[in-house]
């Protein structure tokens, strides 16, 4: 039997209209988006010792309005007798926007390498969170604090930072 073209046609047109209509609604969703967020904070040793001063930029996309993901990048300035060194991330992040504040939990893992002879480069988990203040125009204002889990070394580190950034 020749399938009955009026049928065909009709689906056809119907499963256009569907994935232009999904695609425009993902385009213009209001949670969906990259964004772009310049940090500074100080980076401090659970166990003691001589912080750092942190200066960085975490760059992201916001896939749907509970998840996105971010990769952060920041530069160690030793104070003391620390060396400078930096941390290279890649995380997930939980949100939960209520408004224009938003909680969030972030999940990572990444590189933590100082400037030291001798020192390699150490395997890095990352967990955090904090709270965002977001979509004021295209302006973000975050304020949060990064656990950072050095997998080779008995030193842990605590990081908390303010961001400022955009959203695209």
């Amino acid at each position: 039997m020749i399938p009955d073209m009026f049928n065909l046609h009709k689906h056809f047109t119907v499963s256009l209209f569907f994935i232009f209509t999904v695609t425009m609604l993902g385009a213009t969703s209001s949670h969906a988006g990259l964004y772009l967020k310049p940090r500074v904070g100080v980076t401090t040793p659970v166990k003691g010792g001589d912080p750092y001063y942190s200066l960085g930029a975490s760059a992201g996309y916001q896939w749907v309005r509970l998840f996105g993901t971010e990769v952060t990048y920041t530069r160690l300035v030793g104070y003391g007798s620390n060396s400078n060194g930096n941390t290279y991330r890649a995380q997930g992040v939980f949100t939960v926007p209520v408004g224009i504040i938003t909680p969030f939990a972030t999940a990572g893992v990444g590189y933590f390498d100082l400037d030291t002879p001798g020192y390699d480069s150490q395997v890095v988990t990352i967990v955090g969170g904090g709270i965002s203040l977001s979509k004021i125009l295209f302006f973000t204002a975050s304020i949060g604090a990064d656990y950072i889990i050095v997998a080779d070394d008995q030193r842990d580190y605590i990081e908390p930072y303010i961001a400022l950034g955009v959203s695209f």
